[in-house]
């Protein structure tokens, strides 16, 4: 029963991740996922920028804006919260996106959320 409860609080962060990205408040995060990537992948003008489709031409002028306007931005489903860098050979990716970020958390979310609706014993 306890990891059912935490297993449901899981799947509602998910399905809480799908609305933000599909909403319109998506785009200051989308920025804000476009200047860590963009900071970590370097100044390369042989990369391309995977982007959700909906939301190329907003990512194309986020590049504009911040003097990487010369980048190709292809729409991507599979990116769909987030944003991706490669190069065009594609011998390298590097990926920033909310359910990737979320992964790197979730064992850290499900041990606290376990603790806060259980308490200190609540290990399964």
């Amino acid at each position: 029963m306890k990891n059912e409860a935490v297993e449901a609080v899981l799947a509602d962060v998910s399905r809480q991740v799908r609305e933000i990205a599909s909403g319109p408040a998506f785009g200051p995060i989308l920025d804000s996922l476009l200047a860590e990537l963009m900071g970590a992948a370097g100044s390369g003008d042989d990369m391309e920028v995977l982007a959700p489709e909906a939301h190329a031409d907003h990512v194309r002028g986020w590049l504009e804006r911040n003097g990487r306007g010369g980048l190709k931005v292809v729409g991507s489903r599979e990116f769909w919260d987030g944003v991706a860098v490669q190069d065009a050979k594609r011998t390298y990716r590097i990926s920033n996106t909310l359910t990737g970020r979320f992964g790197r958390v979730e064992q850290v979310a499900r041990k606290h959320c376990m603790t806060a609706l259980f308490g200190q014993g609540g290990s399964a």
